[in-house]
């Protein structure tokens, strides 16, 4: 139903569509992609329409979400055991500038709080 209205409007406003189908009982994921066809097909009102199966693709994109969760979580954890440590602890960016600074490292520079040590490039 929702395919069909994509494709009605594509080809009324000529608005291009792009939609996500998971057929019943098959575990694939279709991606659905639709404009107008150029007029030079000679077909008014016609739309094209390309299907591609992105259930790979899909399958990937979870396993990386969920990645990314895990690494935020242990990211979190590492952090609050730097800003808990009391000794000064600080992290470098690529570029060698400061990135991250605990609340020690505030002290022993005599900064205002972390991002002014880090704007200012407070140094040990």
């Amino acid at each position: 139903q929702a395919l069909a209205s994509d494709i009605q409007a594509a080809q009324r406003a000529g608005r291009g569509f792009v939609r996500a189908l998971h057929p019943q009982g098959s575990g694939r994921s279709i991606t659905v992609r639709g404009s107008r066809a150029p007029g030079e097909l000679g077909a008014t009102g016609a739309v094209v329409v390309w299907t591609l199966d992105a259930t790979d693709s899909e399958a990937e994109l979870a396993r990386l979400r969920g990645e990314v969760g895990e690494l935020s979580t242990a990211f979190d954890a590492l952090t609050g055991l730097i800003e808990a440590a009391p000794l000064p602890m600080w992290y470098r960016a690529s570029d060698m500038r400061l990135a991250m600074v605990n609340t020690a490292y505030v002290r022993a520079v005599e900064g205002a709080d972390a991002a002014e040590v880090i704007a200012r490039e407070l140094e040990l």
